[in-house]
């Protein structure tokens, strides 16, 4: 799940995701977006949320995940190129967009009517500094010719989490469309102890200069993963560019990096 059980509250009660906008379906099943106040809420046919936006501001990062995510722009050296493996609703590719002027983002979605969604319902964007592309995950990194500062990963279905999210062949071609200094970040969450150690294990395997973990509120855990070595982190520093983020989003990034 994108968000793990996002259509739940800290309370335990489910959410109001809102009034029905569009219903839709392809091959794998419905697509459906619902609308309440200015909030989008996209999902596969269950109450899970695989993408939110508010689009009075659709660059502000709802879910904390996709929050923890945008850190990974703190640990790359100095990205311009930025690929997106699970496009959904957009959120990630919005901050990205918003943040930098000069980064240009690729986007891979699988299913073509997501991004259909996502651009009718959802305020994707439409810009030379975007370029979406309708592919499986797998078969875009291994035949891309471009290099990337920053890969983010969020490949999930209805179901939950995508199996090559935890395939270590997938993660090690993934690191071969990495530039030096560049850096993966995933988002993992899975139900099954099983699944989560098996991807635990591949992400260790596949990147050999080591990795970082942060844990966030709803079980997601965010893996940073560097091809060559961990950076050296300078917290005063770290912790500044943090907030000068969140300032420019409106969404509180220090939390996450202390």
């Amino acid at each position: 799940m994108r968000a793990a059980l996002a259509g739940i509250d800290p309370g335990g009660e489910p959410e109001q995701l809102g009034e029905l906008l569009a219903r839709v379906r392809d091959a794998q099943g419905e697509i459906q977006v619902y609308g309440h106040g200015s909030l989008r809420t996209l999902t596969f046919g269950n109450a899970v949320e695989q993408s939110r936006i508010d689009l009075d501001h659709p660059e502000r990062l709802v879910h904390v995940y996709t929050r923890a995510m945008l850190l990974g722009l703190l640990l790359a050296a100095r990205p311009t190129r930025a690929l997106v493996l699970g496009l959904g609703g957009g959120s990630l590719v919005q901050a990205l967009l918003a943040l930098d002027p000069v980064l240009a983002v690729d986007a891979c979605e699988a299913r073509a009517l997501v991004v259909e969604v996502a651009l009718e319902h959802l305020a994707l964007p439409q810009t030379e500094r975007l370029e979406v592309c309708v592919a499986d995950a797998l078969a875009h990194v291994q035949t891309t010719a471009r290099r990337y500062d920053l890969i983010l990963v969020d490949l999930y279905g209805a179901e939950g989490m995508h199996p090559d999210q935890g395939n270590g062949y997938f993660l090690r071609t993934c690191g071969r469309c990495l530039r030096r200094g560049g850096l993966l970040v995933s988002n993992h969450w899975s139900g099954a102890f099983a699944d989560s150690r098996r991807a635990q294990a591949a992400l260790t395997s596949a990147f050999p200069g080591g990795l970082l973990h942060l844990h966030v509120a709803g079980g997601n855990s965010i893996a940073y993963a560097f091809p060559e070595a961990l950076p050296r982190l300078d917290p005063r520093p770290l912790y500044g560019r943090a907030q000068a983020l969140g300032l420019r989003l409106g969404i509180p990034l220090l939390p996450l990096a202390r």
